[in-house]
């Protein structure tokens, strides 16, 4: 989500019969969340050893299709991803799990398509994705970011999206930003979803480093532990 300073239940879900493939920043194309995994080195990425309430674990059956649940009822769940680290002022804050999973299996084939188009991996968009709407194409935030990438009206023209809540519109015009911001930040992850928070001018008048706003010192380590999440699942 953009600041206005700049750009429960229980039970077991499967959200994909055959996951779909996408292009990662340094490898082939390959399945969005298979076996391949490419390491993350960041301050940030924090790994999770204690369940808390709302997070999602995930097993695979004999198939080796993903089984997600909000409840560990076996030893065979892991950890997956945590739902209730959110910035408070989050439209995805408190999406329920299985609205989460629909997401996931909704946008996962257009998703896999941006990044690969953007060379962007898929589970960096998810992550992003899953902060900013909750997967919600709905989703509109106080200072009036809109849909899944909650982008701001500036930010839609730049990047050509006539309706924000159109979500391929939406996540073709997220993405390409996202990617100029990789590009302008040289790869420095941080500093671009920094920049994706607060503007990309925040980060340059803060000396190259996360700007002292409150939502932005959450949001970005917030996206970078699903990235982390994801990524560890694809590999495990």
């Amino acid at each position: 989500m953009f600041p206005a300073i700049g750009n429960g239940t229980t039970g077991a879900w499967r959200p994909w019969g055959s996951p779909i493939g996408g292009l990662g920043t340094a490898g082939p194309i390959r399945r969005i969340f298979g076996k391949t995994s490419v390491a993350v080195a960041t301050t940030f990425l924090l790994v999770f050893t204690a369940p808390a309430r709302g997070d999602i674990y995930m097993a695979e059956d004999a198939a080796g299709t993903p089984i997600f649940s909000d409840v560990r009822s076996s030893d065979t769940f892991r950890l997956y991803l945590r739902t209730d680290d959110l910035p408070a002022t989050s439209p995805a804050k408190g999406v329920a799990p299985q609205r989460l999973a629909a997401g996931m299996r909704r946008f996962s084939a257009d998703i896999a398509e941006v990044a690969m188009q953007n060379q962007l991996e898929p589970e960096l968009l998810h992550a992003l994705i899953q902060v900013e709407s909750g997967y919600d194409p709905g989703a509109v935030s106080r200072a009036g970011a809109v849909g899944l990438m909650q982008l701001m009206p500036d930010t839609a023209r730049r990047y050509g999206a006539r309706d924000r809540r159109d979500p391929r519109e939406n996540l073709r015009a997220g993405a390409r930003y996202l990617r100029d911001l990789m590009q302008r930040f040289s790869g420095n992850l941080t500093l671009a979803l920094a920049a994706y928070n607060a503007g990309e001018g925040a980060v340059v008048h803060h000396g190259l480093q996360i700007p002292a706003f409150e939502e932005t010192r959450s949001y970005v380590p917030a996206v970078l532990r699903r990235y982390h999440r994801l990524k560890q699942s694809a590999s495990g």
